[in-house]
């Protein structure tokens, strides 16, 4: 896998994470709360800006009631 499909998988993850925060009315500021981090840092997330390490990406899965396979196949998708 290159560095560009891994760029893509990664912005997909990160809309996925967005668009499930929306489903259940979180505000990124709560989630930036809730993981100890910025909202800047939170944005970055969301935008795929930032990496995801498993810790990390565990961590938003459970806030949003969802595994990390859900996040990663619909990543996917």
């Amino acid at each position: 896998m290159n560095k560009q499909d891994k760029n893509c998988i990664n912005n997909k993850i990160a809309a996925t994470i967005r668009v499930e925060r929306f489903r259940r009315g979180y505000s990124q500021e709560f989630m930036a709360l809730q993981l100890h981090i910025s909202q800047n840092a939170y944005s970055r997330i969301e935008r795929g800006v930032t990496k995801l390490d498993i810790e990390r990406l565990d961590a938003i899965a459970a806030l949003l009631g969802v595994t990390i396979e859900f996040l990663l196949k619909e990543g996917k998708n």
